[in-house]
């Protein structure tokens, strides 16, 4: 405890002031029979403490007031940080949106000649399609989707002067290029898990070779008459060299 202040009055009787490290104020007075003396020594107490202790408040006040402004500060950063964010954002977004723009102008472009040119495209396909229900070995035509479904009749393979029924089969020709864009499938005669020397009866995979990149043209250019022809004389061939089961399984 410290003692910040202390007065004797007249007759000799002593008052004094004194704070403790909390900052409370303890009054000790030794008895005085005069009260008027005993509330002008007191009153003379309670300003000097509140001069030595202003210092104090005035000290914490400022410590609150900076406290706060730190944070605004702080807070103020971080907006504007974000503010910068999102206009860099927006200047993105505004070059995205312009190069959408001009290739949304480029298929427009692209885009009216097509439609001038539908109803020729309609009547196309529909001798396409009799093209393609005309073809030799094709007994019939399924569109399931993006999936057109030919079935032959039966298929034969002549080797060395030998003449192999390998059976009727389904060719799918996958229009959106999935499923390896073809698919062969035996429906009469799979021999061992195989549709075809070449072909893997459970997937329906062919092993086309050389081919494969012709076949895939021909399905990004509709041409799907020329296709189907190219796939049925694929299940007449045999190579000895690259099979999946040897021919005379299909004696």
């Amino acid at each position: 405890m410290m003692i910040n202040y202390i007065e004797s009055n007249p007759s000799g009787n002593i008052l004094f002031a004194s704070h403790n490290p909390d900052g409370l104020i303890t009054l000790d007075w030794i008895f005085t029979s005069s009260v008027t003396t005993y509330h002008s020594l007191k009153d003379k107490i309670y300003r000097y403490f509140k001069m030595i202790t202003e210092p104090q408040f005035t000290s914490q006040r400022e410590l609150y007031i900076n406290s706060c402004s730190k944070l605004y500060k702080k807070n103020i950063v971080a907006m504007e940080s974000s503010f910068s964010n999102y206009t860099n954002e927006i200047n993105e977004y505004n070059q995205k949106l312009i190069e959408v723009m001009r290739d949304r102008e480029i298929l427009l472009m692209r885009l009216d000649p097509l439609r001038s040119s539908a109803d020729s495209k309609n009547r196309w396909a529909d001798l396409e399609y009799d093209k393609l229900c005309a073809s030799p070995h094709v007994k019939d035509v399924i569109i399931t989707g993006n999936i057109i479904q030919i079935i032959t009749d039966t298929i034969s393979i002549n080797y060395k002067g030998e003449s192999f029924n390998i059976g009727e089969f389904k060719i799918e020709l996958y229009t959106d290029g999935s499923g390896d864009g073809v698919k062969v499938f035996n429906l009469t005669k799979p021999r061992n898990g195989r549709a075809h020397p070449h072909v893997l009866q459970s997937t329906g995979y062919c092993c086309l070779g050389n081919i494969k990149n012709g076949m895939l043209k021909l399905l990004a250019g509709y041409e799907y008459v020329v296709l189907a022809q190219m796939m049925i004389t694929f299940l007449q061939s045999y190579n000895p060299d690259n099979t999946y089961e040897k021919i005379s399984t299909w004696r």
